[in-house]
């Protein structure tokens, strides 16, 4: 006997393959697509007749980091069927932070959210970040990628300027940390200080450690209205000579003509 019975669903499986109809039984957290019409016993039974039953969606583009832990944050993405969010895009990230320039993170972030964690001060580094990430009840699936702004302001404050040789190892070594913690990969938001005073050489730098666990990295590029050509071009370029996967996050051109 099953705990719960879906039946007379349009199924999606997510393989590609066409919709079609059948029963779904669930067993201790697993699935089970029966024939249609199963009549298979259960303690619960739901009747999705002309409703479609399919895998959870994946928001390859969010930031509920920023809000993570809150209801209101979670509530909008399973409400749609999402059931796991991409996270950290656009430079913007958690982690790593300073205790000195942590507020000057905080101002940046607050075109997101104006609510941040009190455990906040202890996010130096990723792991610290996912002990504190292991205790927020959440129904959906997180993936967290590195913010660049966030990095940056960690070794660097606000400054514009090249980093130091020093400093620029001193990044790396912070996203190296994150990349065997379980980060996903590395984000760029080059039209938010204090990402948009990094060249392109120190965006490369810390692409190659990402490449080097097959990390995934997004940008939202230098420019979207008169120069998008040239920014598409440095992004790729990144990619080329670092090896890293690439995703450009918004790829638009958002300008008014005078």
């Amino acid at each position: 006997m099953f705990q719960t019975l879906i039946k007379g669903a349009t199924i999606v499986d997510g393989t590609g393959a066409p919709a079609f109809q059948g029963d779904i039984g669930i067993q201790d957290g697993k699935l089970h697509v029966l024939e249609a019409n199963s009549n298979a016993p259960a303690e619960n039974i739901i009747d999705a007749t002309g409703l479609y039953v399919t895998p959870g969606f994946i928001d390859a583009h969010a930031h509920g980091d920023s809000t993570y832990g809150h209801d209101y944050n979670y509530l909008s993405k399973i409400s749609q069927g999402i059931t796991t969010q991409v996270t950290g895009h656009c430079g913007q990230s958690l982690f790593p932070i300073h205790p000195d320039t942590m507020a000057m993170l905080q101002h940046e972030q607050k075109i997101q959210t104006n609510e941040f964690p009190e455990e906040m001060i202890t996010f130096t580094n990723c792991e610290n970040f996912m002990k504190f990430a292991e205790t927020v009840k959440h129904p959906e699936n997180i993936v967290f990628i590195v913010g660049h702004v966030a990095l940056r302001n960690a070794v660097m404050g606000f400054d514009d300027r090249k980093p130091t040789e020093a400093e620029m190892e001193q990044m790396k070594s912070m996203l190296r940390e994150a990349m065997e913690i379980g980060a996903a990969g590395f984000s760029t938001g080059l039209i938010y200080v204090p990402c948009s005073y990094a060249e392109e050489d120190e965006i490369v730098e810390l692409c190659k450690v990402v490449a080097e666990y097959d990390g995934i990295y997004t940008t939202h590029m230098r420019n979207e209205s008169t120069k998008v050509y040239e920014a598409i071009e440095e992004a790729i370029s990144v990619a080329k000579k670092s090896g890293v996967r690439l995703q450009i996050s918004h790829l638009k051109i958002a300008t008014v003509e005078k």
